[in-house]
């Protein structure tokens, strides 16, 4: 729990270095994926995602998995920004 808590307060200071300091796309999409990784350092584990359809993966893409599904909820919430 404190790698989610720790990575979540890194993308929140992130977000706000970037209203301050307008940081360009490619140095903030670099720090959002060393930060991903910071769960898995904790020990946090994605074993296996579904979705609706019935279609699942993981076991074997541990660490894959959980980078990308971070990720993935981040710009999901940072398109609901822009609505």
């Amino acid at each position: 729990m404190l790698g989610i808590a720790v990575g979540g307060m890194l993308i929140y200071l992130l977000g706000i270095i970037d209203d301050l300091k307008n940081l360009p796309a490619k140095f903030k999409f670099a720090c959002q994926i060393g930060i991903a990784c910071i769960p898995y350092f904790f020990g946090v584990r994605i074993n296996f995602v579904t979705n609706h359809f019935g279609v699942s993966f993981g076991d074997s893409h541990s660490y894959f998995t959980g980078v990308i599904c971070f990720l993935l909820r981040l710009y999901g919430l940072q398109v609901l920004q822009i609505l």
